[in-house]
């Protein structure tokens, strides 16, 4: 019996290991999308347009700055928190396996913190 839990175990931590560098990958994309919508209309999105923003065809000139609403979630399929903190600064935080009943290895949220004030004073001293 011992022989059999072993790999089973094993395979679930694996597995979860997979899903939280499928999260942290996901965010990585919502960050760059956030980046390039703030490119285009100079501003984050607000609390109201939340990351479905970044889908629209309208966030950038007619495209979508992400191509599929699957990738502002994690490996779970739970959407992404966004709080926005001003038109410059915002953060996406992705819920951690172990507070979701999980049993990954993360004790805290995964957070992505996104501060363009300095892109934008950059961009307009061109």
């Amino acid at each position: 019996m011992v022989v059999l839990v072993g790999p089973l175990v094993c395979d679930d931590r694996r597995t979860e290991d997979a899903r939280i560098a499928r999260t942290t990958a996901n965010l990585a994309v919502a960050e760059e999308g956030l980046r390039v919508f703030h490119r285009y209309h100079g501003r984050l999105p607000t609390e109201e347009e939340g990351l479905q923003a970044l889908v629209m065809p309208t966030c950038a000139e007619g495209v979508r700055c992400v191509e599929s609403e699957g990738l502002l979630e994690d490996a779970w399929g739970r959407p992404f928190a966004y709080t926005r903190h001003s038109e410059h600064r915002a953060t996406i935080r992705g819920v951690s396996p172990a507070k979701a009943g999980g049993q990954g290895s993360q004790a805290s949220d995964l957070i992505v913190e996104v501060d363009l004030e300095h892109a934008l004073e950059s961009r307009q001293a061109r």
